[in-house]
């Protein structure tokens, strides 16, 4: 069986890209995240391939995985090789694209899911651009000597981006496409990140980056730059970007700003929140959904700062290392390297408060919920504890070595001596659920599995309180 590839709090291998088409409404009632409709993981059985959703259900498909795998930016459509061709399961229903799969490369899915991109007669590292309509299964040629890794899309995904008549390193232009044709930009311009209509396009020039707002000219941002790390918000307006080991932004396109002497990191959300993380030819770009970088936490360095308006920021705690912020963002917990605690920090616009909330030398590694109230701990003894306030914990197990806590805090799963599964409650007494030969715990953005080794005999289990319901089996 194929490991599970989860997405909300890992590292994926595949292309993530953000959901906007319900981008304005999740600006106003909360961010885009992961839930029971979302595929989480897709993965081989027999000569079935399954898809895992954030719930916990599974979704039997009549073709077999076997080549890279792509999901659109809700995570609601994905697409992925089989021997043979490229499949796309969209909308309930699996689709045959008649992509043969030796002969296409580079997929990049639009955020909505409803269009990707790929090429093909890929030689040398370029190729012919295609664009494929999910919903009407047509192809469309876009251009030929086509770098590939770089298409990058627009958020309404009406609008991308290409390097095009690439011959070398030093001989190629800069596109984009606005719907109707190929627009360029220039000689030696590789367009890294591109907003609805190309209203600002932000694209480097061998060692620079520049930043150009409609027809004015370009606003010169950083030299220097030899692969490009760069945040955006939701509607690209402003870029948050490193330079010369710090930190700078631009604003709709004007003259940078100095945000922090560190060098840029990312932003810092609550866990489970869908943003883009785009691997482009050289460099790295994320696309957060937010209206703006004021008034949010940030990763720089080894420190994470909040920036206030106008951009002025306010060093929160240094050296970091293993942190969550809450979901209404005005909690974050967080350990410190060096010093085995847990600390809450709080009032980050004005006059920061901290506040240790265990014992000094106690923290091996710790949970807590998406609102960082309900604090679980391991401590350097292997027990699990539990926080009932600053500096006061309750034993709940010994030699636990895996603990999960479902995203509202209700449950807590764990694992003691690596063949007992138990469940708690807000720090309550623990109780058994099964004893088992081995047990792997994970936590779904709506759901805790369990793939339990028993005898030859592993099966994935939904958690559900004290109960295990087996999703599906595989046998020696």
């Amino acid at each position: 069986m194929l490991p599970i590839i989860l997405v909300a709090a890992v590292a994926a291998v595949v292309v993530l890209c953000l959901i906007v088409g319900a981008l304005a409404r999740a600006l106003k009632s909360g961010y885009p995240k992961y839930d029971k409709k979302t595929i989480v993981s897709l993965q081989k059985k027999d000569t079935k391939t399954l898809l895992l959703y954030g719930d916990g259900t599974v979704k039997e498909l009549s073709a077999e995985v076997d080549g890279g795998v792509y999901f659109s930016g809700d995570h609601k459509t994905v697409a992925f090789f089989t021997e043979d061709e490229l499949m796309v399961y969209a909308n309930g229903s699996l689709i045959k694209t008649g992509l043969e799969s030796k002969t296409t490369k580079d997929i990049t899915f639009a955020p909505k899911g409803n269009l990707f991109s790929y090429l093909t007669d890929v030689k040398d590292g370029r190729g012919t651009l295609m664009l494929y309509d999910v919903k009407k299964k047509k192809t469309k040629q876009i251009a030929e000597h086509v770098l590939h890794s770089s298409v990058v899309f627009s958020p309404n995904g009406g609008t991308f981006a290409y390097v095009g008549d690439y011959d070398s390193s030093e001989r190629f232009k800069g596109y984009y496409y606005t719907g109707r044709k190929s627009e360029e930009l220039g000689k030696e311009k590789k367009i890294f990140a591109i907003s609805d209509k190309a209203s600002y396009i932000y694209y480097q020039d061998g060692d620079r980056i520049y930043v150009k707002k409609g027809k004015n000219e370009p606003e010169k941002l950083a030299t220097g730059i030899y692969s490009v790390y760069a945040a955006f918000n939701a509607d690209l307006t402003q870029i948050l970007y490193e330079a010369d080991g710090k930190t700078y932004i631009s604003d709709h396109a004007k003259e940078k700003v100095k945000v922090s002497s560190d060098s840029f990191k990312s932003v810092v959300l609550p866990e489970n929140v869908i943003y883009e993380l785009k691997n482009i030819f050289d460099g790295t770009t994320k696309v957060y959904p937010i209206k703006s970088f004021e008034n949010h936490l940030i990763r720089v360095g080894y420190n994470i700062a909040y920036v206030k308006s106008k951009f002025e920021t306010a060093k929160v705690v240094s050296d970091v290392d293993v942190y969550q912020v809450s979901n209404d963002e005005k909690r974050l917990i967080c350990t410190v390297d060096g010093k085995d605690e847990v600390f809450l920090y709080t009032n980050f616009a004005k006059e920061i408060k901290k506040q240790n909330l265990t014992e000094d030398g106690e923290v091996k590694s710790f949970v807590t919920d998406d609102n960082c109230k309900k604090l679980y701990i391991i401590n350097r003894d292997c027990e699990l504890r539990f926080v009932k306030g600053p500096k006061k914990t309750v034993k709940i197990g010994d030699d636990v070595n895996k603990v999960v806590l479902t995203r509202d805090g209700g449950a807590c799963y764990f694992v003691e001596n690596s063949e007992t599964l138990y469940y708690t409650k807000n720090g309550g007494k623990k109780e058994k659920l099964k004893d088992v030969k081995s047990v792997v715990l994970t936590s779904l953005p709506c759901a805790v599995l369990a793939m339990v080794d028993d005898d030859g005999t592993e099966t994935v289990n939904l958690v559900d309180g004290k109960k295990l319901k087996v999703i599906y089996k595989n046998e020696d």
